[in-house]
């Protein structure tokens, strides 16, 4: 099945297989992804977690044949980022 079909099957019945599988098709790619910003490992699975959430509230407003896999990407990547700056704000609040 295709991303757009996963999505649909989930956003119109509620069929929870069908967003597993989009799970278990991206999660190395978001995982990774937030692991290259961070290089933390269980920062990189919450940060994967969060972003799965994300899709799934989302869901009915993404259009999966403009690229699911590009969207995942790009919200790991500011997710992670967000975490680091978080972080660093953390860091110096205590300096």
């Amino acid at each position: 099945m295709t991303d757009a079909e996963l999505l649909h099957q989930f956003t119109s019945r509620q069929d929870e297989a069908a967003f597993r599988a989009l799970v278990d098709r991206y999660t190395g790619l978001v995982y990774h992804t937030a692991w290259r910003c961070t290089s933390d490992a269980e920062l990189s699975r919450e940060l994967s977690q969060s972003v799965f959430t994300l899709l799934a509230q989302k869901a009915a407003r993404l259009d999966a044949g403009q690229g699911l896999a590009g969207w995942l990407h790009r919200t790991a990547t500011l997710a992670a980022h967000n975490a680091r700056r978080r972080e660093t704000r953390r860091l110096r609040a205590m300096n």
